[in-house]
């Protein structure tokens, strides 16, 4: 079970949006997440690890709009679709 011992919370003030840290307490881990301006995740980043670990995307595709429509880490990109009632329709790695 993960549990967070310390968090933090801050705005980018040059897209105001919201920017949350957690510390775990099982691995001492820091974990960053950046949130879009309707407080959708965006990215999940391990400090001291290059890079950022997961990236997330919304809005793509013809009935994607306000749903999450794609996920990226280093091993793997999956895409979702959706029909015209928003139901997940198919997920493409």
């Amino acid at each position: 079970m993960c549990q967070m011992i310390k968090h933090s919370v801050s705005t980018d003030i040059v897209t105001m949006t919201p920017e949350i840290s957690f510390l775990n307490r099982s691995n001492n881990q820091t974990v960053n997440y950046t949130y879009d301006q309707l407080n959708r995740q965006l990215t999940e980043d391990f400090a001291g690890q290059a890079g950022v670990e997961v990236t997330y995307g919304y809005d793509a595709g013809t009935d994607g709009i306000g749903r999450q429509t794609s996920s990226q880490n280093a091993a793997i990109t999956q895409h979702n679709t959706y029909n015209a009632l928003g139901l997940l329709v198919s997920e493409i790695n």
